[in-house]
């Protein structure tokens, strides 16, 4: 999640860069990117009252948490050694643990 505010901006001929502080003291430069969505959609953003660019950028920013997550997940699934089960007994154990104070 973007935490921080502007530090500096720069013109270029062609677009303007913006670089953000994150946190203390690391510093990422941020790009543009166009995004055409339907009038109800903007609408509805702005009748909870936040604000558009914010919304997207949470939303990219949760979205690829997401599928990285997946990427792991997948690779943890094709990567595993096939084994015997341990044969854990989570019933067992928490009884114990109670039956223990």
């Amino acid at each position: 999640m973007w935490i921080g505010c502007l530090a500096a901006y720069y013109v270029n001929v062609y677009k303007i860069d913006y670089i953000y502080v994150i946190g203390d003291d690391y510093m990422e430069r941020t790009v543009v990117i166009s995004v055409r969505i339907p009038r109800r959609v903007k609408e509805e953003i702005e009748a909870l009252g936040v604000s558009i660019p914010q919304f997207v950028r949470e939303a990219v920013e949760r979205e690829l948490r997401r599928r990285r997550a997946l990427e792991a997940l997948n690779w943890i699934r094709e990567n595993r050694v096939e084994g015997e089960e341990i044969g854990f007994d989570s019933l067992t154990v928490i009884r114990r643990m109670r039956e223990g104070r």
